[in-house]
């Protein structure tokens, strides 16, 4: 048995976890599938999320998913990528936030910055098909 966030690696000490790549518009739905992949760190390792705009703004999505990644102590080694906003009224399902108003109830961190912290959402997806290889999930 191995404890949470602990490598597992073969007989010659390399890690073996499946690499994950996650493109998502972190509403509900997806900050689930984040909670699933971080507590399964014994098998899956999340290289890279891509957050896109989906029922809000890209700029709430990718908040949103640093929010999810702070709170579930899941963020460190994560390569971040933003999709490119596009025009698209929000049909208020998950509300205004994309987490049926539950947003403010992420970790507090420091403002998203596009230009420094965060990649094109395609450079970064390229990149990690480069550095994992068919592997990549």
């Amino acid at each position: 048995s191995t404890s949470a966030g602990a490598a597992v690696g073969d007989d010659h000490g390399h890690d073996v976890r499946r690499r994950v790549l996650l493109d998502c518009d972190p509403g509900v739905d997806d900050v689930f599938a984040l909670a699933w992949i971080c507590a399964r760190r014994e098998a899956l390792k999340l290289v890279a999320l891509t957050a896109v705009p989906g029922n809000t703004p890209v700029s709430k999505t990718l908040g949103n998913a640093v929010g999810a990644l702070e709170m579930l102590a899941c963020a460190e080694g994560v390569k971040l990528g933003m999709g490119q906003e596009r025009e698209r009224p929000s049909d208020g399902f998950m509300g205004g936030d994309g987490l049926l108003g539950l947003a403010g109830s992420l970790p507090t961190v420091s403002p998203v910055q596009p230009s420094t912290a965060v990649d094109d959402a395609v450079d970064v997806i390229l990149q990690a098909i480069q550095d994992e290889g068919p592997e990549l999930a």
